[in-house]
C-alpha cells in the first residue's frame, strides 16, 4: 500500500495511545463540510454504455423557393460527425483498521470480529467521507475545471485529470479545436462583470442569443458567487419592486424560460454560458457506478469502485460564452 490513507499520529498524541471503553461514539467525530454535486442537476440526462456517445449533427439548407411549373432541385441535407466521450474513473483505497484499536477511535474496532472489511470504521469510513469525498471531487475539480490526462501505469492521478470539463469544453467549442464545423458563440461584453453591474451584465449577455432559441428552455450556467451579485444588483437597481417569489428570483426579466443556473464547478473562472437545457447532457451508463466493494485481505482493508460519465454539448452553435480576458 503505497499511502497510509489512516493518518492517527496527532489522535495518539493529544489523546495517547489507548483507548478507553465508552468514552466516544461516531456522534463525537466531525467532519469537515463538502461541497454537493450540482452542475449535472442542469443538463439533460442520457443513458449509453457506449465509451464515446455519437451524437451526429445534421443541417439542413434552404428549401424555399418561388413557384415554376419545372421541377427545380433545391435543398441539402449535411451530416456532420460529433463525439462526446465518457471518461472511466476509480476509487482506490487502502488501509490498516488495526491502527485504531489503540487510539480514542478504538470504539470503531470489533476486535472480536475476524473479518476487518465488516469493523463499524469501514462502514462509518464510506459512508461519511468516501462517497463525500467523491462528489466534492467531481464538483470542485472535473466538472468544471478538469482537464482529461491519461494516467502514469502505476501512479494515482488528480481528480482534475479525470475528465474534459466545463471550461475545456469551452475553450475548444469557441477555438473548433475538436469540432471546427460546429463553433461556439463568444459574447463580449462591454465591462468586466461586478458586484455593481452584473444585473446589466447579464442582461447584455442573454441578448446576444439568437431569436430561433428564445422559446426554448434555455439555463445559464455561472458561478455561485456571480448569482449572488446578479442578485443583490437587482435588488439595489429596482427595491421593493422585485419579485423574488414563486421561484421567479433566478429568472430573467421578459424571459421565464432563461434559468439562471449556479455551478460550483465554475468557481473562480468568472465563465458565463448559456444554452438551450436539452443541448448540455450528462452521460453516463445504463450500469450505474459498481457497487462500492470492499475486500479485507491479510488485515488490509480495500474500497475500491470505478464508473463512467461525461459532459458535453450536443450543438456547439447553440452554446454562447463569456470569458474574462
Amino acid at each position: 500500500m503505497a499511502d497510509n490513507t489512516l493518518q492517527v499520529a496527532d489522535i495518539v498524541s493529544e489523546y495517547g495511545a489507548y483507548y478507553i471503553p465508552g468514552s466516544a461514539n461516531e456522534k463525537q467525530l466531525i467532519s469537515l463540510q463538502k461541497q454537493q454535486t450540482k452542475t449535472p442537476s442542469y443538463a439533460t440526462p442520457i443513458v449509453s454504455d457506449a465509451t464515446v456517445y455519437r451524437a451526429p449533427q445534421t443541417y439542413m439548407s434552404e428549401v424555399i423557393q418561388p413557384f415554376q411549373s419545372k421541377f427545380t432541385d433545391k435543398g441539402q441535407l449535411t451530416v456532420k460527425p460529433n463525439d462526446i466521450p465518457t471518461y472511466k474513473m476509480k476509487i482506490d483505497t487502502g488501509f490498516y483498521p488495526d491502527e485504531l484499536e489503540e487510539t480514542y477511535l478504538g470504539f470503531l474496532t470489533k476486535v472480536a470480529e475476524a473479518d476487518r472489511a465488516k469493523w463499524p470504521f469501514v462502514k462509518w469510513f464510506l459512508e461519511v467521507h468516501i462517497l463525500e469525498q467523491k462528489k466534492h471531487d467531481l464538483e470542485t475539480q472535473a466538472y468544471g475545471k478538469g482537464v482529461y490526462v491519461a494516467p502514469t501505469p502505476g501512479t494515482a492521478g488528480a481528480a482534475s485529470t479525470c475528465m474534459n470539463g466545463l471550461v475545456k469544453l469551452i475553450d475548444d467549442g469557441i477555438a473548433g479545436t475538436v469540432t471546427p464545423h460546429s463553433l461556439m458563440n463568444p459574447v463580449v461584453l462591454s465591462a468586466a462583470v461586478s458586484s455593481s453591474n452584473a444585473f446589466d451584465m447579464i442582461e447584455e449577455f442573454v441578448d446576444n442569443f439568437d431569436t430561433e432559441i428564445e422559446d426554448e428552455p434555455i439555463i445559464i450556467g455561472l458561478e455561485p458567487s456571480l448569482l449572488k451579485w446578479y442578485l443583490r444588483d437587482k435588488r439595489n437597481t429596482h427595491g421593493a419592486d422585485t419579485n423574488y417569489t414563486e421561484n421567479k428570483a433566478y429568472k430573467v426579466d421578459f424571459m421565464d424560460n432563461v434559468e439562471l443556473a449556479p455551478m460550483p464547478s465554475l468557481k473562480g473562472t468568472g465563465i458565463i454560458f448559456g444554452t438551450t437545457k436539452k443541448n448540455f447532457v450528462h452521460i453516463t451508463p445504463k450500469k450505474k457506478m459498481n457497487p462500492i466493494r470492499i475486500e479485507g485481505a491479510k488485515r488490509e482493508v480495500s474500497v475500491m469502485g470505478d464508473w463512467r460519465e461525461g459532459l458535453g454539448f450536443l450543438f456547439n452553435e447553440l452554446v454562447y460564452a463569456y470569458k474574462p480576458v
